[in-house]
């Protein structure tokens, strides 16, 4: 009886914390380094994740340039490959924008005691299709970077990636 009792409370109070976090107003006296309100102390305005974005982004950089090292690309090849880099970074970033602003207006959504699922499936929809733009966008630039490399360099290519996948603890999970 206890156990169901302390049940219905952890739940109620898992459901409630998201409601009531969202009502509360944010402190402006004591912002968060790099959060909303840092302009005010005189800090950049970084939205959050950025910082972790920008971190991913220096690994990934590093991991290329480990990867260009290793398949002996000309500097004709790099040059390409970053050009077809920079040419898809412009073509996503509006997807992305437009990805976490429907993100972002479904989670609202799905809050919203007083919306239903009515209203809720077009925003579903919209981060469904945004999603798959920008996965067909990133096959679509890995399969140019393909075009670029020989044969060798392909091959190459697949066996270090599964290297640094196994480095990291990629792939599937198991049960």
């Amino acid at each position: 009886m206890k156990t169901k009792h302390a049940l219905i409370l952890v739940t109620t109070l898992l459901l409630t914390l998201p409601v009531t976090g969202l009502t509360q107003p944010m402190n402006r006296e004591h912002p968060r380094p790099g959060g909303r309100f840092s302009e005010e102390r005189g800090m950049p305005h970084r939205p959050m994740g950025q910082h972790l974005r920008e971190k991913f982004r220096g690994r990934m950089d590093q991991g290329k340039e480990r990867l260009f090292e290793e398949l002996n690309l000309s500097d004709e090849q790099k040059q390409t490959l970053k050009g077809i880099k920079e040419n898809w970074r412009e073509k996503v970033t509006d997807v992305r924008e437009k990805l976490q602003t429907a993100k972002n207006e479904l989670r609202t959504s799905l809050r919203d005691p007083d919306q239903g699922s009515s209203e809720a499936r077009p925003l579903l929809d919209r981060v469904t299709h945004l999603s798959s733009k920008l996965n067909e966008a990133r096959i679509a630039m890995l399969l140019e970077i393909k075009d670029q490399l020989t044969k060798e360099q392909r091959a190459k290519a697949v066996r270090l990636m599964e290297h640094f996948k196994d480095e990291r603890g990629g792939g599937m999970r198991g049960p």
